[in-house]
């Protein structure tokens, strides 16, 4: 961590940088002498060469550096934050013969711009090449940390050993002790309602009210550890190098300490249970204590998955063959966006030594940039480096500043899930097949870029935005978006808006798996099977009021859906007998009892019935000759399984020999249906440009001008500057936002027939 350079300017008290001068390669280190519990800090100051040292580094949270603490440096008196004070006294009892350290707050004269600059340049090779991390967390979790007059014992866990220390547990309240507890023992594979910290309950949800209540402390108490303010160190963006470079890391929290791979183990262990074995009893969870617990192994796992990525570039980087590149700085910058600084420059600078080579080498840490420029900069690099122009598909308009251009993403603002999601489905398009290169983006002075751009569209029509992930709340929107789309289209007088793929409109053409590793790719036309099943039956679907809309649907798709309404309780249709078929027949939307099937079954369903049937017209009223309305009773000697064979018949023509039939399997397609709709329409809004659908940003607005930008994988919402125009001067907009629109997110080469350059301000 560090201070920014006002802020060390700005600290008082502080006697003059005990240390010496550094050379090219050179770093300095610390030493903490031995010393009892009580003692003084004992430091000294020695410099290094970064190639041959041997040191430990040390990551925390710097903390307030108003309010401080003394220790002694090089004979002096210096004033450190509370935090670090705690850090070296916890970490000398744990390491009682004495520690070699490299710490930022010491090792580095923050005061020094351009000695700050220059170590930052080495940070990535100060961590990566230590013999180990000690991640100090801090010593006042709860009420049961002992107080600071005595040495608490010093305790290690690992995925075996379990040390056995009652005076750290309280009989009230789980304390740290019980969290170390908690990851050993998910990190062996135990089912997390078994652990000891759980009570080894036979469910997460008993029905005990004392383990019920043990429970709740028990997350109360991960809350605490892995969450602000309570223990900060995880939302900090240095952390994320700190824990991914050094070959071993080990985590501290007072004198308790266990290796990081415990923690990583676990959180991989709980999300395997979560989506199998252990996922009804997880599912239904409360909302806040479900919400703590993926939260914190979330936490977890998006740091140790780049750990892994820079450990195996390490291993592999003689290795030609095997060689990783590491990852792109943009994919970094999205990934941790909503980690913390408390300089936002540093929102860049501390990812750059995790980043590809080409990107370090254009962009490197420099303090006397302001922050524009630095964003700026790293707008533009990153264009080039990816070829592409995916950064503009970072929420734009989430801004906590006035004085960035709208292509510029504020990286000191923090992020949201959305946003990586919104990053990892971008490579499914391909809306521009061009590449984004130095000769296509061009920056224009400090607020301009110019690139070459086709205009296909003017938004028309927008719908509500749909705001949160509430179920009903979805619901609703999904209703008034339909809502509206009747009414463009009875308003119109001309051809329908609404497409027979409109499905693949709401998961803006892709199907995502989150039980599958959030596995995500494109729609296939096999699909509509399960989007007829969510819409005609899921309690969610906002068209179950007239689910089989001719305008919506495939004729196939229909015939689908009324195979189910004619079958609903077959749960193996392709494997039932004709009695089995015929007991299970149920005509849902009986109405006319003088005219069941022609009026009441779809068309394409009743012309279906009447083609199984015509070879034997002694059968052809199939029901008794007065039923009432919904109690038709079908005779038996009618021939079922000719009916049904035919209908899988004709669906397996259309779809493909190896469609799904089994409706059990289609139920459970459901909860996929509702989170690509989810995922795919979060924050954004239906809308309508010169007949095509769409879904784009919330900022969205009737006029705004939908273009393909050269580089762009999506189309962009972009909203024009009001300008003195003249025939010589480029059109100059402002960018709302990338947007899905309907077959037109893999290029066309009529675009490429009106390409124009336009500025983006």
């Amino acid at each position: 961590m560090f201070l920014s350079p006002d802020s060390a300017r700005g600290r008082t008290g502080e006697t003059i940088y005990p240390g010496a001068p550094l050379q090219a390669n050179g770093i300095r280190l610390v030493n903490l002498l031995p010393g009892r519990w009580k003692d003084p800090i004992l430091c000294e100051l020695i410099n290094a060469d970064l190639g041959t040292a041997r040191y430990r580094a040390l990551s925390y949270v710097w903390g307030s550096a108003h309010i401080t603490r003394p220790i002694r440096l090089n004979n002096r008196t210096y004033s450190v934050t509370i935090n670090l004070e705690s850090a070296l006294r916890h970490l000398r009892e744990k390491y009682r013969d004495g520690l070699t350290l490299w710490i930022d707050a010491l090792c580095i004269d923050q005061k020094n711009v351009g000695e700050r600059t220059h170590q930052v340049k080495l940070m990535g090779r100060i961590y990566a090449e230590c013999t180990e991390c000690i991640v100090y967390l801090g010593n006042n979790l709860d009420d049961t940390a002992v107080a600071l007059t005595e040495p608490p014992p010093v305790l290690y866990f690992d995925e075996v050993t379990v040390p056995r220390v009652v005076t750290l547990r309280s009989r009230r309240k789980p304390g740290i002790y019980d969290i170390f507890l908690l990851f050993q023992e998910l990190s062996r594979g135990g089912h997390p309602h078994e652990t000891s910290a759980f009570g080894n309950a036979p469910e997460i949800l008993t029905t005990d009210r004392r383990k019920t209540q043990d429970r709740l402390n028990l997350l109360e108490t991960l809350r605490r550890f892995t969450h602000a303010p309570f223990t900060p160190w995880w939302t900090r963006i240095w952390v994320v190098q700190e824990i991914a470079a050094p070959p071993r890391v080990v985590v501290v929290y007072g004198t308790i300490s266990a290796p990081w791979t415990m923690f990583a183990i676990a959180a991989r262990e709980y999300v395997r249970h979560s989506k199998t074995c252990c996922n009804h009893d997880i599912k239904f969870m409360p909302r806040d204590e479900l919400a703590v617990l993926e939260y914190s192994f979330d936490m977890i796992i998006s740091i140790d998955d780049l750990r892994s990525a820079q450990q195996t570039h390490k291993q592999n980087i003689h290795d030609s063959a095997e060689r990783m590149q590491p990852p792109l700085l943009l994919d970094l910058l999205i990934a941790f966006r909503d980690r913390k600084a408390s300089d936002p420059r540093d929102k860049v600078y501390a990812l750059l030594g995790m980043a590809r080579t080409e990107e370090g080498r254009a962009l490197v840490p420099d303090y006397s940039l302001s922050e524009v420029e630095v964003f700026r900069k790293v707008t533009v690099e990153s264009i080039y480096a990816t070829e592409d122009l995916s950064l503009f598909s970072t929420e734009l308009g989430r801004k906590f500043r006035d004085d960035l251009p709208s292509w510029v993403p504020d990286w000191g603002a923090p992020g949201r899930s959305i946003y990586t999601y919104n990053a990892e489905a971008l490579e499914l398009y391909n809306a521009s097949p061009d590449k984004a290169t130095r000769l296509s983006v061009l920056p224009i002075d400090q607020d301009a870029l110019k690139l070459r751009a086709t205009r296909i569209g003017t938004v028309q029509h927008v719908g509500d935005v749909m705001w949160g992930d509430d179920a009903e709340y979805n619901q609703r929107t999904l209703r008034k978006w339909w809502d509206m789309l009747n009414a463009v289209d009875s308003g119109s007088g001309m051809r329908s808006v609404i497409p027979h793929d409109l499905w693949r409109v709401l998961c803006a053409d892709i199907v995502y798996y989150s039980q599958q590793s959030n596995f995500r790719r494109r729609t296939q036309f096999t699909d509509e099977l399960m989007f007829i099943w969510w819409a005609n039956f899921s309690r969610l679907s906002p068209f179950l009021i007239k689910p089989n809309d001719p305008r919506f649907w495939s004729k196939e798709a229909i015939m689908w859906a009324d195979l189910f309404t004619l079958w609903p309780n077959a749960t193996h249709l392709s494997s039932l007998d004709a009695e089995d078929i015929s007991a299970d027949f149920s005509p849902r939307f009986v109405q006319d009892a003088c005219d069941v099937l022609s009026d009441n079954i779809k068309e394409i369903t009743f012309r279906m019935i009447y083609d199984a049937l015509y070879e034997t017209p002694e059968n052809y009223f199939i029901f008794s000759s007065s039923p009432t309305p919904g109690s038709a009773h079908p005779r038996k000697e009618a021939p079922w399984r000719d009916l049904f064979v035919k209908a899988l018949g004709k669906l397996r023509e259309h779809y493909g020999s190896d469609v799904q039939m089994d409706l059990l399997e289609i139920v459970g397609f459901s909860q996929i249906v509702e989170e690509s709709i989810r995922a795919a329409t979060l924050s954004r809004r239906m809308i309508v440009s010169s007949g095509t659908l769409g879904l784009a940003p919330a900022g969205t607005a009737v006029g705004d001008a939908i273009y393909i930008l050269t580089g762009g994988l999506t189309p962009f919402v972009l909203r024009q500057r009001k300008q003195n125009f003249s025939k010589t001067e480029m059109l100059k907009y402002e960018i709302v936002g990338d947007c899905y629109l309907h077959e037109r997110m893999d290029g066309n080469k009529k675009d490429q027939d009106h390409v124009e350059w336009i500025m983006l301000i």
